[in-house]
């Protein structure tokens, strides 16, 4: 599913003013469902090669030996009705400002689903 600039925005958004996150870079990860967004896993760290996690890697480095760098897998998870819900209440924002009038949600539902207004 291809989503806009202004839902990732939105997204974003959001997630970092309701589910707590601080990271405004983070990937959004669709999942089936209707989900608002949530942050999972777990940031950045390093390890010994047997697995140990390294609490101040220069110093191990200079005592005994290399370190793993393990990435951050932090993503941002939303369904993919939530997604479309927020898709059309932007059209319908878009709308009313264009036609500065209030319309019927099936006005927009229609517009949505035929891509005559788009996001």
């Amino acid at each position: 599913m291809k989503i806009s600039k202004e839902v990732t925005r939105q997204i974003r958004s959001w997630a970092l003013k309701h589910a707590g996150g601080h990271r405004k870079d983070a990937p959004i990860i669709i999942v089936e469902g209707d989900q608002s967004p949530n942050w999972k896993g777990c940031s950045f760290y390093w390890t010994t090669k047997t697995g140990k996690p390294v609490y101040y890697p220069n110093a191990y480095r200079k005592a005994w030996g290399k370190t793993i760098y393990v990435r951050s897998s932090i993503r941002i998870e939303v369904g993919k009705n939530w997604v479309i819900l927020l898709q059309k209440d932007l059209l319908h924002l878009k709308l009313f400002k264009k036609y500065k009038r209030v319309l019927n949600r099936k006005i927009v539902e229609f517009n949505y689903n035929f891509g005559i207004e788009t996001v």
